[in-house]
């Protein structure tokens, strides 16, 4: 029945706009969704009598910024977007419309083509993809003198699409394969410990490991510091990665309007995160950590990943490590023993056009329809044994 009421809604949607001029549709959120709403979105277009026209990547399920062309009623409309992070992408899509408080995103203009960025152009996301719920997110209600609009699911209610999951990784040769809900806890507050409390060996206390993650901007963070009950937007301890002899936890800066203190802050990619995990770190003291020497005896990276990224560096030395002793199988996450995970949304602004939302209607139920099969390593909504009804809340059974 949901699958009938939610293809009622986009068929109503589409059966409304009539003939319109052109019009362009601007898209943001979360990069670890990124590969499958790619492909989405260019089904969408080309399915319509288009194209994608521009993209920044030659491996287009990497790309974080798009364009794609549609016929509708007589004119040709486009996708543009930009995949700015889960949490940059709910602020803007929930952020005023026009004025100084409105949230603006980058985007590249209709006349991008190939993976020549053409004219750029500065607006709110009309639509968003998260990897948490609204609720979750700062940007909910008033926050820092903008009161940000209630998102709408494409939908109308919580918008999700799939199921996106997340793993622990660590660099290459580290003795961990397995982080649980404490000990994410604890890296989390403290940016560094002894690989023992890790792996429970007592060869292992002159080995250290030290914690490079995401920025505030990030789904994945708040995805990763609910769902270990650290908090979804508590304050970590990071460090940022110089070289592999000189690391120091991640400079002050402002993410989104909002400041994070030294050691609180991180990456704009999950790419980038485990990118760094196929690194080895120089030993002992030829490791510099904000310029003293390292007191461990051999240094190794911890982080959180999108799975998709971390897949995508396993062959050059990332490790994926299991989560409280499960491997993040799709079966696994599927019957509820892996619990890393949160449900991946697609909202629009209440007050998008038509267009808008239709769109949003046609990709958001193409997405929550699909199997595992076409989104893995994610996990097809309708495949789901158990579900959740919150990020990092506890799993129910779903049959």
């Amino acid at each position: 029945m949901k699958t009938i009421i939610k293809s009622l809604l986009a068929i109503t949607a589409v059966a409304s706009i009539g003939s319109a001029s052109a019009e362009t549709i601007y898209m943001s959120g979360a990069t670890a969704f990124r590969s499958v709403a790619n492909t989405a979105i260019r089904n969408y277009c080309t399915a319509n009598g288009g194209s994608i026209t521009a993209s920044n990547n030659t491996s287009f399920g990497s790309a974080t910024r798009l364009v794609g062309s549609f016929s509708n009623s007589g004119s040709i409309h486009y996708i543009s977007v930009a995949w700015s992070g889960s949490e940059g992408g709910i602020q803007s899509a929930a952020s005023p419309r026009t004025g100084a408080k409105a949230v603006n995103n980058t985007f590249w203009g209709t006349n991008a083509s190939g993976t020549n960025s053409g004219t750029t152009i500065s607006k709110p996301a009309d639509l968003a993809f998260s990897d948490t719920y609204q609720g979750t997110s700062l940007f909910n209600g008033d926050f820092n003198g903008t009161t940000y609009a209630t998102l709408v699911g494409h939908d109308e209610g919580d918008g999700i699409v799939g199921v996106v999951t997340f793993c622990w990784v660590a660099s290459t040769n580290c003795p961990i394969t397995n982080v649980t809900s404490m000990h994410a806890q604890s890296i989390l507050n403290l940016g560094n410990a002894p690989v023992a409390i890790f792996t429970g060996n007592p060869i292992d206390e002159n080995k250290g490991v030290y914690l490079i993650g995401r920025n505030s901007d990030s789904g994945t963070r708040l995805a990763t510091f609910g769902e270990c009950g650290f908090g979804a937007n508590s304050l970590p301890q990071q460090y940022r990665y110089n070289s592999s002899t000189n690391i120091q936890l991640y400079p002050s800066e402002t993410i989104n309007g909002v400041f994070a203190d030294t050691g609180n802050s991180g990456y704009s990619s999950g790419g980038t995160v485990a990118g760094f995990m196929t690194n080895t770190l120089g030993a002992g003291a030829a490791l510099k950590v904000g310029g003293a020497s390292s007191v461990y005896a051999n240094n190794f990276l911890i982080g959180y990943s999108g799975i998709s990224d971390a897949n995508s560096h396993t062959a050059n030395g990332l490790k994926k490590l299991t989560y409280n002793g499960v491997d993040s199988t799709t079966s696994n996450i599927a019957n509820g023993s892996y619990t890393f995970w949160t449900y991946e949304h697609l909202y629009e602004n209440p007050d998008a056009s038509v267009l808008a939302k239709s769109v949003a209607a046609s990709i958001g139920s193409s997405l929550q329809n699909a199997s595992t099969a076409t989104v893995t390593p994610n996990v097809g909504y309708n495949d789901m044994r158990v579900g959740r009804n919150g990020d990092g809340l506890y799993i129910y059974a779903n049959y």
